[in-house]
This record gives C-alpha cells, structure tokens and sequence, in this order.
C-alpha cells in the first residue's frame, strides 16, 4: 500500500512538472486577423529552451509576418555569434536613402542598432489608405545616434540552437513587427492583430481562449512578464522621466508573482500608475479564466480622474449637433474624432453651409476630440487652406528629430476659420490644433489637454495586451512636445461655449 501511495505521488509530480515544462520546440500554427495587413496563414516554429518562455528564431519570425513587413528588403548575415539585419530604407523623393541596421550579439545578449527608424521603415502599408491626398515636399531632420538593448540586463537572453537565431517571442513581437501589427501568443496559438482592432470583444475573445485558460501559471512566466515590462517601458514608453522604471515599478512586483487574479491585476495597476491617457490595460492574459480586469477607481491617477471628470461633464455639449448655424454669418462643425469617414463627412459640411450663400465663417470646434488618425486629420486641414502642412516628431529613442512639409490635394473652401479648444480636447485634437497655430488659425476656448506619442501595442509574456505611448512625439516647429497641450489666443471658458451671442461676439473681434 505504500509502495502504490508512492507511485501516485511520483506519477502526480511527473504530471505537474509537464503541465509547468513546455517541450523543447513546438510547431504552433499562425492565423492572420488583421484587416488592415495582408499576412498568410501559416505556422511557426515556438522553442522552450529556458523552461516556459517562448522563443522564436529571428529570420523565421520576419518570414511568418511578410505583408505587415516587407521580408523581401531585408539582408541577414550570420556570423560565429552575431546576426545583422540590415536593409535600405528608400525615403521620399526628397530625402537620401537610408542603411538602417541591427546587430544582435549572443555573446554579450545585447542588440544594436544605428536608428530607431528601423523598427518602423520595414513596414508596409495598412489596405486603408489614411493618408490619401497628402505628399511629402519637404524633409529636415538631425542625424539620431545609435543605440544598445542590454537583453542580459533583464534576464533575457540570445541563444544559438544549431541554425537558428533565438530570442524571447514576445521581444521579437516587440522590435519587429512595425508600429501597428502585433503576433499574439496564447500557449496553443499565433494570431496576427492591428492595432486598429485590438480593442474589438471579438478579436479579445480569439485571442483570450486558450487550453491555458485553467491552467496554473509557471513562475518563470511571472518573472519574464515583469522583467518584460521593465525592458519595454525602460526602452520605448515615449514618456519615459527615469533613467529606469525598476525602481517605480518594484512595488508591484510581489503581486505579478502572485496568484493569477493579483497578477493580472498589477499589470493592470502599473499600466494605469503612469497617469497617461494613452497608456492603458486592453485585457487580461490566457491564464485567467476571464480576459476582463477589474478597475478601480484609486488605480487612476489624477490627470486621469480630472480628464475623465470633464468629459462627464461636458458629455450633453458633446452630444450636440455635427453642424449647427450660429448666427450672423457663422457656423460651427464639431469634429469629435478622426476616421476614415471623417473627411468625407466635413467635406459635407462645408459644402452644405458654401450652399447656403450667407456663411463667412466656420468655427472648427475640436472640445470634444479625443483623437484618431493623424492621416485622416491632415486631409481635414485641405479644406481649409492651400498652404502646406508642416508636422514635427522628436523620436525619444535616439533623438531622432524630423519636420516634413506636406502638401494637401484637397480644394479649400472659402471661409474665415477658427478653432475651439477644451481641456478634453487630446491627441490628435491637441496635434491639429498645433499645426493650425502654425498655418496662422486662431485658436478659441481652453488650453487643449495635450497627448503627444503616437500609439504603440504592448503584449506581455502572460497575455496582457497594454497600449502605451510610443516614443514618436508630436512636437511644435522647436521639438517641444505636445504632451501638455496648446494654448488659445481668446479664453473661453467650456461652460459658455453653446453660448452663441459670446461665441460671435470673439470671432467677429478675431476678424477685424
């Protein structure tokens, strides 16, 4: 009897080591569900070599996502320790062609690489075209400096495995799938996601259903995924005010190697600690039974609070009409985000109110956007002007500053136009309002809440999907960041602004 009670034990301890130990290599099948990027199907080779952390070899990763990136552009050379990956970037007509590099040293588990524009130029275009219209004339920039990823440092490392050049899974998604696509790992499978539906239920729900779902997280898991957001934050959070985040972020450390609901949770909580609207938790990883994270309301900082507050406030404002008649000559078009419709739409307007014979102006009011797409936003600005645009991105990686001159296909109408501005008014909102301080438009209302960094997806080793500010920021025509906002030319404060008679009164004085 305890000879058999012995045996069960053993047999019990066999099958929690394999449930804890992945197999040495796994062939897991790949399946595209972005719209915007055309990727086949396919499968990619997933190694263990460490335990349960997934690595992937490096040239067969770029194999798996040719369409989100253009595979055929990129040179590998392989040496006793090192492999490069290098291509020509072929710029606009108005700029050099660039060599961008990366090296990766399994010696020393380090990557180098000479521009941070390498993570992004091997990208190809999204199937929707948001930038149509709009032409590069014009290109400044300074030159960026190299830069060194220590993987070491975080307890990541390079392995060779016969020919294969191996790093973490989730690092190769993070360095090489361009800005907007993402490969989602959830134990069984590889699926391919934009950024554009990453927050979509039905794409969580594929994403999220995994044999893992019930199963009990390995540590080392735990511990990568913490080392992991060091890494990423550390690296490519654009708003980075710290040498590191290891000190700020300790303090949740002890939950992420808790149990699977505080894990998740920390995650969550560190996301939302960094008080940045576009840094956020998306969902919750494979091993909980539920994608959804509970969401409290002392996990928001007060930026947050006070911006979310504001919206509650201002939401019947928002709620109004897209176009309204003021009086005396003028109208309003409320523009409260930017898609692929959006052009088309305030296109509309305008020529609805051009019909009417007896509009001078239009007063563009943004107090209530939030954001969108950058490319559809600067099509918007044709209507309103011949000039070109002029747009400004400081890249926080290696200091990579860089103004492009735009020109606009669009025909202009003829108008007197002027902006209004809130403290909700955020990202690309803040971004359009930049540009038409520069283009000469006068500005209306309360300061803009800001948002500088382009979006970028963030997907940890136990699932989570963050979103986080980027390191491209939107910066004025001196590489200030945007981050804090545009001022106005006339104060106004939000809560007269469905006041009329005020409203006509500060535009007729803006056009004498």
């Amino acid at each position: 009897m305890k000879k058999a009670m012995t045996l069960a034990l053993f047999a019990a301890a066999l099958f929690t080591l394999s449930a804890c130990r992945q197999p040495d290599m796994r062939t897991l099948p790949f399946t595209n569900l972005s719209e915007e990027y055309h990727v086949d199907d396919g499968e990619l080779a997933v190694y263990y070599p460490e335990g349960n952390l997934p690595y992937a070899d490096v040239e067969s990763f770029f194999a798996l996502i040719d369409g989100a990136i253009d595979f055929d552009k990129l040179s590998f050379t392989y040496s006793d320790a090192t492999l490069n990956i290098s291509y020509t970037h072929e710029r606009s007509d108005f700029e050099d062609a660039v060599e961008l590099s990366l090296e990766l040293d399994s010696a020393t588990d380090t990557a180098t690489v000479n521009r941070g524009e390498f993570f992004t130029a091997f990208a190809t275009q999204t199937a929707t075209d948001f930038g149509e219209g709009l032409t590069t004339v014009d290109v400044t920039e300074n030159t960026p400096t190299s830069q060194t990823l220590d993987f070491g440092a975080y307890n990541f490392s390079i392995r060779q495995e016969d020919e294969n050049f191996l790093i973490p899974l989730h690092l190769a998604n993070l360095l090489f799938t361009g800005s907007m696509f993402d490969v989602y790992y959830n134990g069984d499978d590889l699926y391919g996601v934009d950024t554009y539906q990453i927050r979509s239920s039905d794409i969580q729900r594929r994403l999220h259903s995994s044999t893992r779902n019930y199963a009990r997280m390995p540590s080392d898991i735990k511990e990568a995924t913490y080392d992991y957001l060091l890494f990423s934050f550390d690296h490519f959070y654009g708003l980075r005010d710290v040498e590191s985040y290891a000190g700020r972020f300790s303090g949740f450390e002890d939950d992420i190697m808790g149990s699977i609901d505080s894990h998740y949770r920390a995650i969550s909580r560190l996301a939302y600690s960094l008080d940045d609207l576009h840094t956020s938790h998306v969902m919750g990883g494979y091993y909980a039974r539920s994608r959804n994270v509970p969401l409290a309301r002392d996990d928001l900082g007060s930026d947050t609070l006070e911006h979310l507050s504001r919206q509650d406030e201002m939401e019947s404002y928002c709620a109004l009409d897209e176009r309204t008649y003021l009086g005396e000559g003028i109208a309003r078009v409320k523009i409260d985000r930017f898609d692929a419709t959006t052009p088309s739409r305030f296109e509309g307007h305008l020529e609805i109110l051009q019909s009417q014979d007896n509009i001078d102006a239009v007063l563009i009011d943004l107090s209530c956007n939030r954001g969108g797409i950058l490319g559809t936003m600067m099509q918007l600005l044709g209507y309103m002007s011949e000039d070109p645009i002029r747009t400004h991105r400081l890249n926080t990686f290696d200091n990579h500053q860089r103004t492009r001159t735009i020109e606009n296909d669009r025909e202009p109408f003829d108008f007197e136009f002027v902006f209004l501005s809130s403290a909700i008014t955020y990202s690309a909102g803040n971004h359009m309002l930049a540009i038409a301080r520069e283009m000469g438009f006068p500005i209306v209302g309360e300061p803009s809440r800001g948002g500088a960094a382009s979006i970028k997806t963030n997907i940890v080793p136990s699932g989570s999907v963050l979103l986080m500010s980027s390191t491209s920021l939107l910066t004025d025509q001196d590489f200030e960041s945007l981050e804090d906002g545009v001022d106005v030319d006339v104060f106004l404060d939000w809560q007269h602004f469905d006041d009329e008679t005020t409203l006509i009164e500060i535009l007729k004085n803006l056009s004498d």
